[in-house]
């Protein structure tokens, strides 16, 4: 007997499942007469409207994970969803455009704000480039007989030290001996 009730819970079960996962409605759910569709409608209507008067005073969209109306807003806009609304999806692009933006597209602002940083001439110094700065200025500092750079303070003391250390991996012996020629009190100990 019990068994008899279990299998006829399970075959219930099991069809509900089904009917579900194809779509096929009770019939009190298709005449729209239920308690619990009505309720669901009125609270997606104030949800539409709550969407439409964030996007109307601007405000950023909301996270379709952490706000309630954010789930709803995808919800309401994805054409694959049950619940797509076609006449809200239009006026709610048309209010908040910025909301609907693509990842494509953004990641294209981004590589053309990128473009635009990367024009500027400081983006292309190569490392020599600036090695050769260092020792034309560092020759310039020389003749003019100042004092020598603090290596501890100075980003050219510290390129000097590397340039004229024979053990370095930045080791030349030309400007090394340029720059003796020119300031041999900085190397004296």
């Amino acid at each position: 007997m019990k068994q008899l009730n279990l299998k006829k819970i399970l075959d219930a079960i099991k069809q509900a499942r089904y009917e579900h996962s194809k779509g096929i409605l009770s019939p009190d759910i298709k005449n729209s007469t239920t308690p619990e569709f009505w309720s669901q409608t009125r609270n997606s209507n104030l949800r539409k409207k709550q969407l439409i008067q964030l996007a109307k005073s601007k405000q950023p969209r909301p996270h379709s994970r952490k706000h309630p109306l954010g789930c709803s807003l995808n919800n309401y806009t994805d054409t694959k969803k049950s619940t797509y609304d076609p006449k809200f999806t239009k006026q709610i692009k048309s209010l908040a455009p910025h909301w609907f933006i693509s990842r494509s597209n953004k990641a294209d602002a981004n590589k053309q704000q990128l473009l635009q940083i990367a024009k500027t001439p400081h983006w292309f110094i190569s490392r020599s480039n600036k090695a050769d700065a260092n020792k034309q200025q560092l020759l310039q500092i020389a003749k003019t007989k100042q004092p020598r750079p603090n290596s501890k303070s100075n980003t050219l003391g510290r390129a000097l030290v590397n340039y004229v250390n024979q053990t370095g991996k930045c080791f030349d012996p030309v400007f090394t001996k340029k720059i003796k020629s020119l300031a041999p009190h900085w190397f004296k100990k």
